[in-house]
Order: C-alpha cells, then structure tokens, then sequence
C-alpha cells in the first residue's frame, strides 16, 4: 500500500505527486503515535524547576528554644516545613520524564502520522534558493493553503535565506531535516517538506 502526497514547485506549479511505500500493518499506530507525540512534548519540558527542602535552606543549625518548659511542640530546628522559612514539603526538583523510543517505533509513528494528514502534507522542489523573498513564501502558502491557519516548514538544512524569508510570517515555523513536530502536523493546516528530506516522513518513498 502507499499514501500518494503532492508536490510542487517553488513558483506554485504543480509537479506530480510521491508515493510514500508501507506495509499494511503500518497503517494504523494510534499507540505509537501517542508516544511519540508526549515524548517531544517532554523533550520541550525544561525540568529545570527547584525548591528547596528542609535540608537545602540555609541555617536551622541551633535548636529554636528549649526541649522542655515552653509549652510549644518540640522543634531541633527552625528550618522545619511546617513553619515560615523552612523547606518545602516534596516539592519539585531537576528531572526529566523522557524515555526511549526505537527507531522502528518512531518510523510507525510517523507513517501513521502522514497516512491521517496526506491531505495537509505538500512537498516543495528545490526549497532551497538564495534570491528567495518573503512575499515569494507568502505567494506559495497562499495558493497551496485552503484556510488561514498555521503553516510548518521542513528544511533539509538550515539554509539561511529561506529562513530569512519565512521568518517574517505570521503563523509560520520551521523545522529542519530530522525532525517532524507531531503536533504541529496535526495542528497546521499546511506541512511544507523539501523534497530532499523526504526520509523525515518515514517510510519508503518513491516517486
């Protein structure tokens, strides 16, 4: 089986279409898809958030007042969490929530990702072009895009001019060869990929 996605040229004329190869078994990964999508969501999470704990506040060294005589609960230090100034009880420390992922797993996830967004996933000849203007990528998502919506860009690298180009433009971000934001796809209305990254969609292609 194959998923056949458009493909056009710089100046927004049309140049046939690719056909992306797959077995049958890799159509539906609704699983796989899952993970890969909260998996980059926490590849985003810093995990750089940090409280301090009873024994990470600085002093609390001498006990506060006597053992006995007081009439108070019994404290050893006044760096406790159950008065101001102490730690934090089970706060937040630095961690990460990733976990692994194999190849094949990714590759699943994503042919199932672009078997549900072939209508939105065009590819571009010869993105690559150093006379490149932003109203020339403003041209191109207008006639390609059917509504106003969020617009991803997949470069093969980071080529500095169209960038510069598409910088500019409301709703537009750019990825570049290697990886495909799950959420993006599924929430842009366009997918723009360069046809010299094409092994970012997974599977096999062939025109």
């Amino acid at each position: 089986m194959e998923i056949k996605l458009r493909k056009y040229n710089l100046d927004g004329s049309e140049d046939g279409e690719v056909s992306l190869k797959y077995d049958g078994e890799a159509l539906e990964n609704t699983h796989q898809l899952h993970l890969l999508r909260t998996l980059q969501k926490k590849i985003r999470q810093q995990g750089t958030v940090l409280v301090k704990g009873r024994s990470d506040v600085r002093g609390g060294g001498a006990k506060p007042y006597a053992q006995k005589g007081t009439g108070r609960a019994r404290r050893g230090t006044s760096r406790s969490p159950l008065i101001v100034g102490g730690g934090v009880i089970f706060g937040p420390s630095n961690r990460s929530t990733r976990y692994k992922m194999n190849k094949k797993q990714i590759n699943l996830a994503k042919i199932d990702l672009v078997n549900r967004n072939s209508d939105k996933i065009v590819i571009i000849n010869s993105i690559v072009d150093e006379g490149l203007k932003t109203k020339d990528v403003a041209k191109l998502i207008n006639g390609l895009s059917q509504t106003k919506g969020k617009v991803q860009i997949v470069l093969d690298k980071s080529d500095s001019s169209f960038e510069r180009a598409a910088r500019n433009l409301t709703n537009v971000s750019i990825q570049y060869s290697g990886h495909l934001d799950v959420e993006k796809t599924i929430q842009c209305g366009l997918t723009l990929v360069s046809s010299s990254c094409l092994s970012v969609l997974g599977g096999s292609l062939s025109e």
